[in-house]
């Protein structure tokens, strides 16, 4: 049940975005640089909770706050090669 207000498509992204944020924490190359890498994430995402019932944004800043969570997963710092010679 949607609550009062609260289109169905912002449900579907958050609730995306909690699987994919699930999803990314499994066996990460290393859970704390994980974490700093996903704290931006979070933060913004309960921002943008905090701020739904005044400002109401575009779907595509919320795939971007969920893209973010999802990079955490591929991008991670140790993962990098080593640069420089």
């Amino acid at each position: 049940m949607a609550m009062s207000g609260v289109r169905s498509s912002d449900l579907g992204l958050l609730a995306a975005g909690l699987v994919v944020f699930a999803w990314s924490a499994w066996h990460p190359v290393d859970y704390f640089i994980w974490f700093l890498e996903v704290v931006p994430a979070i933060v913004g995402t309960l921002v943008l909770i905090a701020i739904y019932p005044r400002f109401k944004f575009t779907d595509l800043v919320y795939v971007l706050v969920r893209l973010r969570v999802f990079a955490s997963k591929f991008y991670a710092v140790p993962a990098s090669p080593p640069s420089g010679p």
